[in-house]
Formats: structure tokens, C-alpha cells, sequence
């Protein structure tokens, strides 16, 4: 069976989309994520959601993609690696982990606070002692 891959059209349509519909930039428009802070970067993201019930049996798509993850998974490993994974699967396991807390670090959190601050934004909802941060 050949492995999973990202299509290099799919990429290409992808950014035509989610540059092209929400006003971001399109291929080289995009600027070095590292590039000169003083120049924006361009990058923009496009969310389609879709409902598989309306193409098929959403039981039957969940089978499939969980049959196309574990081939992923599945996969030949270097020696020492204890897994292969998919791409976003670290992130979505990072995320069910944490929960509703999002880790950043002190010098990010103390910036967000006084920014929000700075804006009054009502802080109820961002409490301090609920931020989870690094040291």
C-alpha cells in the first residue's frame, strides 16, 4: 500500500483558497516566518468545515480514517522509535491533555496580561492563577 502524503495540487489549491479568499498572501506574498518583524508575514489560515454525513456514513468514514491512522502508525520506525505518528496527532494529544490550559512561557504570559490590560479587557475569563506557564 503507498503511504499517506499531502498531494503537492492539494498544497497549491490550499494556498490559493486560504490566501486568495481571506485577503493573506498567495505563494511567494508569503514572507519568511523569521524574516523582518517590521514587515508582515502574510500567512494566513482557512477553516472549511465539512459535514462527512452528507457524502457518507459518518461510521463508515470514522473506520476508514481510523484504518488510514493506524497505517501511519504502523509504519516501518527507525531504531529507538517507539512510534510513528500523523501529522497533528502529537498536538491533538498535547491538547486533550491539557485540557483548557495552554502552556507559555512566563515572559508570553506576563506580555499577554498587560496587553489585555492596556486594552481593558475584562480579565474574569483570564485569570492569572488559572495560566498555566513555564518557568
Amino acid at each position: 500500500m503507498p503511504p499517506l502524503r499531502a498531494s503537492p495540487t492539494f498544497a497549491r489549491y490550499s494556498d490559493l483558497i486560504g490566501g486568495g479568499l481571506s485577503g493573506g498572501g498567495i505563494g511567494p506574498e508569503v514572507n519568511g516566518l523569521y524574516g523582518d518583524p517590521s514587515v508582515a508575514y502574510g500567512c494566513t489560515a482557512f477553516f472549511l468545515a465539512i459535514d462527512t454525513g452528507h457524502f457518507t456514513d459518518p461510521a463508515v468514514f470514522a473506520g476508514r480514517t481510523a484504518a488510514a491512522l493506524e497505517r501511519v502508525s504502523g509504519s516501518k520506525r527507525a531504531p529507538g522509535t517507539q512510534r510513528v505518528f500523523a501529522p497533528g496527532e502529537l498536538a491533538a494529544t498535547a491538547r486533550r491533555a491539557a485540557g483548557r490550559n495552554c502552556k507559555i512561557a512566563e515572559a508570553a504570559r506576563k506580555a499577554l496580561l498587560a496587553e489585555a490590560r492596556r486594552l481593558n479587557v475584562a480579565l474574569s475569563t483570564l485569570k492569572d492563577e488559572e495560566m498555566i506557564h513555564e518557568t
